[in-house]
């Protein structure tokens, strides 16, 4: 089997300083492409942050898709959003750039780390919490997001959150529409009718979608997460909603426990509707009794979404008063200190552990991956992330 060819990212040579009234920033190396723009992951060289670098191609149909990105990137900024925050627009010869904050992992990448298993309780719960708060800031400003899917959701490490890209395609419910909206596998049924239509040219014979179309993306990404596959994959016909729903969730009942599943197919039933008018809106979903669930998240979850918080396993025997634990944890903590600032830090002596906050998850990431796995005292050094939510609350496992 010969091996797909690696893409070569062409729009941008790695180095290039990029001059601009809101900053400078070098680009360091491709990690994205789209149908219309290559993305490069940048740095900050007054701030020594990283950044994204989203660049358009030079033609005239990505256009529409670089002024409705600007629009609503700047149009929905609000603090504490979970979208994507928008540092600045400039061009380089005839190029359009956006320099965004860097994100990621995004959900495909995290759902890869699964390896075609189903993702955790606690996953799948995060994911669609954030992901219906995200559409809620959305549709209380009478934006339709159109594009949902896993790779438009990024995980935002400082933050511990998920958060929305990509708004090349979204759309007010009050302007004319005319443009194709969504991608196969997330469609919902109005906008297959609708994309069709804007490819025949003919906008009057269908309805335009609304924000139930969002809806019906969001519970189809939360169904992948429970079975790591396409609920509706690209071709599919979706004509027995509560039938394909129930043999997806019964294919995983050996992972979840069955109230949560019983709760889950419920929910989902409530997004997923083949009439747009059946569909939840979002802030009814937000009160669902699953969303409720407070699961742990998995070890799995914390080696694969980092966070400021590091954890190191077992330093100490479980102990109220374990010998040299001072001594070990200022040892451990002067060695992450070299890594990056720390904030805080607490050694708990019933189960041994030592959690370690830092100023930003980008540090801690660094922290994890130079002493995972290091000797120390006799021990191993195994470390994972931590939720910053829990740390706040002094809650500890």
């Amino acid at each position: 089997m010969a091996l797909a060819p690696v893409y070569q990212f062409q729009e941008l040579p790695e180095g290039l300083e990029l001059v601009a009234p809101f900053g400078r920033f070098r680009v360091l190396s491709g990690i994205a492409v789209g149908r219309c723009c290559e993305v490069y992951e940048g740095e900050d060289c007054l701030q020594g942050e990283c950044v994204a670098v989203k660049v358009f191609r030079r033609h005239q149909q990505y256009q529409g898709a670089l002024q409705r990105e600007l629009f609503f990137l700047k149009s929905l900024a609000a603090t504490g959003a979970p979208l994507v925050r928008h540092i600045g627009e400039l061009q380089w010869r005839g190029r359009d750039i956006l320099v965004q904050e860097l994100l990621g992992p995004t959900l495909r990448d995290v759902l890869l780390s699964y390896d075609h298993q189903p993702c955790s309780p606690w996953l799948v719960t995060t994911l669609t919490t954030h992901l219906l708060r995200g559409l809620q800031h959305l549709h209380d400003k009478g934006v339709v997001h159109g594009d949902l899917k896993p790779p438009n959701i990024l995980w935002d490490a400082d933050l511990a959150t998920f958060k929305l890209i990509d708004f090349g395609v979204s759309f007010t419910t009050s302007e004319e529409l005319t443009h194709a909206v969504q991608s196969k596998g997330y469609q919902a049924p109005e906008c297959v009718v609708w994309s069709k239509a804007v490819a025949e040219d003919n906008l009057e014979s269908a309805e335009k979608p609304g924000t139930a179309a969002d809806v019906w993306s969001a519970g189809c990404i939360v169904a992948e997460c429970m079975i790591n596959r396409q609920l509706f994959p690209a071709g599919s016909q979706c004509e027995d909603v509560p039938g394909d729903l129930h043999s997806a969730i019964t294919s995983v009942k050996t992972n979840f426990p069955p109230k949560y599943l019983e709760e889950c197919y419920k929910f989902l039933l409530r997004c997923i509707q083949l009439c747009p008018e059946d569909r939840k809106g979002v802030r009814q979903l937000l009160e669902d009794p699953w969303l409720q669930r407070c699961p742990r998240p998995s070890f799995h979850d914390l080696l694969h979404l980092p966070t400021c918080v590091v954890r190191f396993m077992a330093l100490t025997d479980p102990h109220p008063y374990p010998p040299l634990a001072y001594e070990m944890e200022n040892m451990v903590v002067s060695l992450c200190g070299r890594q990056g600032a720390v904030q805080g830090h607490h050694l708990e002596p019933s189960l041994g552990h030592l959690y370690v906050c830092f100023h930003s998850a980008r540090k801690a990431e660094t922290a994890l991956d130079q002493l995972s796995g290091v000797p120390f005292m006799g021990h191993t050094l195994v470390a994972t992330f931590y939720p910053p939510e829990y740390w706040m609350r002094r809650e500890f496992f």
